[in-house]
């Protein structure tokens, strides 16, 4: 993960971290994620990147 994220141990959450970043530094704004057990970590992750105002 070239963006100087911290690994977090868990693929999917190390994953779905460089994706919305990536994301976030190409200009998106909102992100919208359907519930359920496989989008776990990117619902986590993209509630965290709203609660530091990167994402609505």
């Amino acid at each position: 993960m070239g963006d100087g994220a911290k690994r977090t141990g868990n693929p999917a959450t190390d994953f779905s971290l460089a994706l919305l970043r990536a994301f976030v530094r190409n200009g998106v704004r909102d992100i919208v994620v359907s519930p359920g057990s496989r989008s776990q970590a990117l619902a986590l992750v993209a509630a965290e990147l709203e609660r530091s105002g990167s994402s609505r």
